[in-house]
């Protein structure tokens, strides 16, 4: 087991393990995700069946094409037909998303990836992730991205 493996199960298991029941999920900004191009996270959300509905945010469509063209193992969480899949900014998307939308939000960013860095350490962003999750829904992101 790699140590990419084992973030990507640490970020998408604990959270969905940790309220009954997940249907909404968010990836980058995850359930909604937002980030995770190389569609990992998406692999492992796959795994709940629970799940009804994952809307996810990556800001570059170029490293979503590279996985699935070089790494389809890991990229096969792209053809879950759950997965909703919007190109652009994780965090303008999480600021327009209505109120008590997600029972689990995966930010899979870091602080130190360039221009959004300042933007990851707003308090905004966090306001606006309590917002959209439902009340008693998760929000997980490596520590080093708060």
């Amino acid at each position: 087991m790699s140590l990419l493996t084992t973030r990507i199960e640490m970020l998408t298991h604990l959270p969905l393990c940790s309220i009954p029941n997940p249907k909404k999920v968010s990836a980058k900004l995850p359930s909604l995700l937002v980030g995770g191009g190389d569609g990992g996270i998406l692999r492992e959300i796959s795994h709940h069946s629970s799940v009804e509905h994952i809307d996810m945010c990556e800001i570059d469509k170029m490293v979503i094409n590279a996985y699935k063209r070089f790494f389809p193992d890991i990229a096969v969480g792209y053809k879950d037909p759950r997965v909703n899949l919007h190109i652009g900014d994780g965090i303008a998307f999480m600021k327009s998303v209505p109120e008590g939308t997600y029972d689990a939000i995966i930010l899979d960013a870091f602080q130190e990836m360039g221009p959004t860095a300042e933007e990851l350490s707003d308090l905004s962003l966090l306001e606006s992730v309590v917002r959209a999750l439902r009340p008693d829904g998760v929000l997980c992101t490596p520590a080093v991205s708060l």
